[in-house]
């Protein structure tokens, strides 16, 4: 199989690390060319991959490009038959893409929340800062509950799951998402050590 698939990404974004996690898991990670882009610079092409603005988005060998993160995750997953990060039918399916969609909301709370602090503080909307902060306490107590049940290999759901804790640990350490939350916090702990996490920590753009 050859390499032929483009990835526009931006390190520190917490759906660009999805979707690197993802290809490592789905062990397609080779066939994928990286290029950076910053989507902030005034002179940035990216509108012509997505219209939207955004990354990640990935070309594909015939020139199509898909955006969304858990678009191109699936994806990639169906490049190899064994694809095993998102169930093809039945209950286990949509269960693990309502962890998703949970997790992915802890993702999305975690940058409002962030977004809004970044303002001058007479600017800040502190009822904002808290329901962002509420959404991010009651999914991970659900989490925490949810953790036994978890399967052992990978999913969509979990790997999303493991980069918003990884994202929270790096845009807001403050909120200590730890405590309270022994079983979540074992989990990431094992689970964050998976090399295809390690290979994608988030990082600073200059």
């Amino acid at each position: 199989m050859e390499a032929g698939l483009q990835l526009r990404y931006m390190p520190s974004l917490p759906y660009v690390r999805k979707v690197c996690v993802a290809a490592r898991e789905a062990d397609v990670e080779d066939l994928i060319e990286y290029v950076p882009t910053d989507i902030r610079a005034k002179d940035s092409d990216i509108r012509d991959d997505n219209p939207l603005g955004k990354v990640p988005a990935l070309t594909l060998k015939n020139g199509e490009v898909l955006f969304d993160s858990v678009v191109i995750c699936e994806f990639l997953d169906s490049i190899k038959d064994e694809g095993k990060l998102f169930p093809p039918y039945g209950f286990e399916r949509w269960n693990v893409l309502r962890q998703h969609a949970q997790a992915n909301g802890v993702m999305d709370a975690t940058w409002l929340r962030r977004r809004e602090g970044m303002r001058a503080e007479e600017k800040q909307s502190k009822s904002q800062i808290r329901h962002q902060t509420k959404a991010i306490d009651a999914a991970l107590d659900a989490f925490e509950k949810e953790v036994p049940e978890f399967p052992d290999d990978p999913t969509i759901g979990t790997i999303t799951l493991g980069v918003a804790l990884g994202y929270l640990d790096f845009r807001a350490p403050e909120l200590n998402w730890r405590d309270g939350r022994p079983a979540l916090t074992d989990w990431y702990e094992e689970f964050s050590a998976r090399p295809s996490m390690q290979a994608t920590l988030p990082r600073e753009t200059t």
